[in-house]
C-alpha cells in the first residue's frame, strides 16, 4: 500500500487499485527489491544495529547513485553537507545518513533537479520495512535542491509519498 504525505504532513494511503495505476510502482518495487538484497551484505558488517536505512535516486528509470547509512564514525562529507545547507544539529552530530551519502555520490556527476526521484527504506534486522521519513535537515537538503518525488517507507511496510 503507498501514503501519500503533503508538505503540512498529513498523510493519506492510496487504495490498492490506486497503487496499479502509480506510474512509479516499478521504480519503488525495484527499490525495496534492491535493499533487500543488499541487506545480508550489510548486516553481516555491522550486525549490531538494529535498522538499516538504503537511499535510491532515480532518473529516467534507472538508478543513478545509491546510498546507506554509516551511525558508527563522524563523517567529513556529513560535515560538507551540514554546513553547506546551514543544518545545525548535523553540523553538531554529523552521521552519514543515507540520504546525504546518496547526493555525495551525485554531487560534480549528475544535476540534481526535480527530475530526480528519491526512495528512502530502512530495515530492521529481520529485514521487514520500517518507518524512513527523511528528518528535517536531510527534507531542507532537498527541497533547496528541488527535488520534489521523494518516498519513504513506514512501519506499516507500506511506501508514503513525502
Amino acid at each position: 500500500m503507498i501514503e501519500e504525505t503533503n508538505r503540512v504532513g498529513y498523510s493519506r494511503r492510496l487504495h490498492p487499485f490506486k497503487l496499479l495505476l502509480c506510474p512509479n510502482k516499478k521504480m519503488l518495487e525495484r527499490s525495496i527489491h534492491l535493499a533487500r538484497s543488499l541487506f545480508p551484505d550489510v548486516y553481516d558488517e555491522r550486525k549490531k544495529y538494529r535498522t538499516f536505512h538504503f537511499s535510491f535516486a532515480w532518473r529516467s528509470r534507472q538508478i543513478i547513485s545509491i546510498g546507506q547509512n554509516y551511525p558508527d564514525n563522524t563523517n567529513a562529507k556529513a560535515m560538507r553537507f551540514a554546513k553547506r545547507f546551514g543544518n545545525r544539529k548535523q553540523m553538531e552530530y554529523p552521521y552519514l545518513h543515507a540520504e546525504v551519502d546518496m547526493l555525495s555520490k551525485l554531487w560534480g556527476r549528475y544535476y540534481i533537479d526535480s527530475k530526480m526521484k528519491v526512495v528512502v527504506l530502512r530495515l530492521n534486522s529481520k529485514g521487514e520495512l520500517k518507518n524512513s521519513k527523511p528528518c528535517v535537515g536531510c527534507s531542507n537538503i532537498f527541497s533547496a535542491l528541488g527535488v520534489g518525488k521523494i518516498w519513504y517507507s513506514t512501519n506499516t511496510g507500506s511506501i508514503a509519498r513525502l
